[in-house]
């Protein structure tokens, strides 16, 4: 299955609803599908009646959502039937790029849709999915917490457990990294930093760390200037967390497979 890029550093995977193919957001992090308003009328997708909110994982404010069933689901030769999904409106999902635009997020590929179908590994500019992967020395073990995919990870030699969340760009740690190494940030001078998400952006204090190295199984990743936010966000699970970890990470690698199956995160050589 061929992948895209997209103007948010996330990959973009096909999906085909009623005979129409669009790219949606290939995110583990997302609890829920979600889906744009204009997408799921142009789909023909029967919205609920009532409103409901939800709080925003990267702001933790309320948004308003609708919801909606997807009759069947093509994705890659997997076929879904009555996928729950939320629908936002649309400016909700549209990401201010600054001198570079806008972007449209018209739908977000979630947990509970990946999981049941195993394992993905991903090469250059391909996806392959298949029930399950085999074992291997390279690699993390994966956890879920509430519909929630957590990776471990060491950081001088304490095993720490981060949200893996393939729709986060950049690895970003929280306040509770922050007070279990002090040393790291004693001589940082902290700052603001605009977190956002569905219902905008949230200012927090922050720092910018300038270098952060994690131990993934026998692989490691490297990271530059990652922003630690110093203040909880009033929201679960980001506050009993030590980060979130997503495309910053499986970028440095050539290959890798996420195994819900096995519950494991691979990791392959590193790229150049």
């Amino acid at each position: 299955m061929a992948l895209q890029s997209d103007s948010i550093d996330d990959i973009d995977v096909p999906v085909g609803i009623s005979g129409t193919t669009q790219w949606w957001i290939f995110d583990t992090g997302s609890n829920l599908t979600s889906i744009s308003l204009s997408s799921a009328k142009q789909l023909g997708l029967t919205l609920s009646k009532g409103h409901a909110s939800t709080q925003s994982g990267g702001t933790g404010r309320e948004v308003s959502l609708s919801t909606t069933v997807i009759p069947e689901l093509h994705f890659g030769s997997a076929v879904l039937h009555n996928v729950a999904a939320l629908v936002m409106d649309d400016k909700l999902l549209d990401i201010d790029l600054g001198k570079n635009g806008h972007y449209q997020i018209r739908g977000i590929l979630g947990y509970p849709v990946l999981a049941p179908l195993g394992s993905f590994t991903v090469s250059e500019s391909e996806m392959m999915v298949s029930p399950e992967a085999r074992p291997s020395t390279r690699s993390a073990k994966l956890y879920v917490e509430e519909l929630t995919p957590l990776v471990e990870a060491k950081v001088d030699n304490k095993e720490l457990l981060f949200q893996f969340d393939t729709g986060q760009s950049n690895a970003e740690l929280s306040a509770k990294y922050v007070r279990a190494f002090p040393q790291q940030f004693a001589s940082l001078k902290g700052t603001k930093a605009g977190i956002g998400g569905a219902g905008g952006v949230r200012p927090l204090a922050a720092y910018s760390l300038p270098k952060l190295v994690l131990h993934l199984g026998p692989a490691t990743a490297t990271f530059a200037n990652v922003r630690a936010i110093s203040q909880d966000r009033g929201v679960y699970p980001q506050d009993e967390l030590f980060g979130n970890l997503g495309q910053g990470l499986l970028k440095q690698f050539r290959t890798y497979t996420i195994d819900f199956h096995g519950m494991q995160l691979i990791l392959g050589e590193h790229a150049q």
